[in-house]
């Protein structure tokens, strides 16, 4: 394992944590507070979480094809049963579920039947955060169309702190017809303070900034 490097003094005062992974200072907003694993950042640890699932399904999916099915034993209706009766779940240290599938249709139907307003309400919810996420992507397209165009321009100094590296574009505002040219030029230490860590990457041409969202 490669030394891990001394931060420098700015990146102390501003709470930078090494990732062992990536091999990166990165800022307190990458790593999961009080979390398993706080040594590497969120998407390492999402990138590591990802192939574990996928390479459990593949396991066994893999046993299915060969007719190497194990027998597993259904936690609800107590039976012994061969692999493919239960559902693949990459969460699961064997790839399949810990119910079989017939004891998940009955309760996931109970589960349905038990919380049918509850279940309206998050959906209407979804779509309702489906909606406002696509208004502001058009927002943010708009923006970096405005850049291209020659018709927005983006200042070098953040205009919080007035540092001068990582810089990110912020929307204070995504309704009104002008906002998209509405814009403030902040750093990643202040856009993290502003948004709580939470934002998402737009291309202007050959340079990239995150916009809050």
């Amino acid at each position: 394992m490669p030394a891990i490097p001394e931060l420098s003094q700015k990146e102390l005062d501003d709470g930078y944590s090494w990732c062992s992974s990536c091999e990166k200072a990165l800022p307190p907003a990458m790593f999961t507070p009080n979390g398993i694993r706080t040594h590497v950042c969120r998407e390492c640890r999402s990138k590591y979480d990802h192939r574990q699932r996928v390479s459990r399904i593949r396991a066994a999916y893999k046993r299915e094809l060969n007719d190497e099915m194990l027998m597993l034993e259904c936690r609800m209706c107590g039976l012994t049963k061969i692999e493919s009766e239960f559902s693949t779940r990459g969460a699961v240290s064997n790839g399949r579920d810990r119910f079989c599938r017939v004891c998940k249709r009955t309760v996931d139907k109970a589960f349905r039947a038990s919380h049918r307003e509850e279940l309206a309400t998050r959906q209407r919810a979804r779509r309702a955060a489906s909606k406002k996420m696509r208004q502001e992507q058009a927002l943010r397209d708009k923006t970096a169309r405005a850049v291209r165009a020659g018709k927005l321009t983006i200042p070098k100094v953040c205009g919080c702190c007035g540092g001068s590296e990582n810089l990110r574009v912020h929307h204070p505002r995504y309704d009104g017809l002008e906002s998209h040219l509405n814009v403030k030029v902040i750093c990643e230490q202040c856009h993290s303070r502003k948004h709580r860590g939470k934002h998402r990457r737009v291309v202007f041409g050959k340079s990239e900034f995150a916009c809050a969202g």
